[in-house]
């Protein structure tokens, strides 16, 4: 995996911001594999006051598969790795990859909360909602890749306006709807015309709805992935 897209774009997140995100990425996901009732995972730096522990990790367990690991939720991230920059509302998707191939996709397409709540959120979900696979198991745990995508705000176009590598759709008509992310389309070596198609499909649309009244809205995405698995855990 490599982050998208490439050449001289400018990065609306530093460094140290995307470490951080895929940091809290992995350990959402650690977190509600070994306990799956977990409803949700405190933000490392926003200690809940109503609860007499908030902010205070629990001690290691050595039979957990997350003992003594970086970020697991054993040892949380430092909370002013944290900014105010990813307070912002914004949509996003997170993918897990494992051995290459994708093990999970879930995300948020509209901007409802701050980004380091949907990364969080998103994240579990993939671990344990995609519909396409069996939730993650705590064996797979150290063997996870982890792809963020940031969306930007969704714009209304024609079919003449997409452009491959930049956009990714969004394609809606009688209550069916299908996304492809940007970074999709590049991979497959897809032209306009099939990615269009293809997100119709998504859809559960015939290949050809995106000519007879589909709406089509485009976004942009900035895309940041680990390029080994646990990688973020590791700095």
């Amino acid at each position: 995996m490599s982050d998208f897209p490439a050449g001289n774009f400018v990065s609306d997140y530093s460094e140290a911001e995307r470490r951080w995100l895929l940091r809290l990425a992995h350990l959402s996901v650690r977190a509600v594999v070994i306990n799956p009732s977990t409803p949700n995972l405190a933000l490392p730096g926003s200690p809940n006051p109503n609860t007499p522990t908030a902010g205070v990790p629990p001690p290691p367990n050595p039979n957990t598969p997350t003992a003594g690991v970086p970020g697991s939720p054993q040892q949380p991230l430092a909370a002013e790795a944290a900014s105010e920059h990813l307070r912002e509302q914004r949509g996003a998707f997170v993918s897990l990859y494992k051995d290459g191939k994708l093990r999970g996709c879930i995300g948020r397409i509209a901007a409802l909360a701050p980004l380091e709540r949907t990364v969080r959120e998103m994240a579990m979900a993939a671990a344990r909602e995609d519909p396409r696979f069996v939730p993650v198991r705590p064996e797979e745990l150290d063997l996870l890749q982890i792809e963020i995508s940031v969306l930007s705000p969704m714009r209304e176009v024609s079919p003449d306006e997409v452009v491959v590598g930049r956009d990714g759709l969004l394609v809606t008509y009688n209550g069916h709807r299908g996304l492809l992310l940007p970074q999709v389309p590049v991979q497959w070596n897809w032209s306009r015309e099939i990615f269009l198609a293809q997100t119709c499909m998504k859809a559960g649309l015939p290949p050809d709805q995106w000519l007879h009244g589909a709406t089509i809205e485009a976004f942009t995405a900035e895309v940041f992935a680990e390029r080994e698995a646990c990688e973020s855990l590791r700095e």
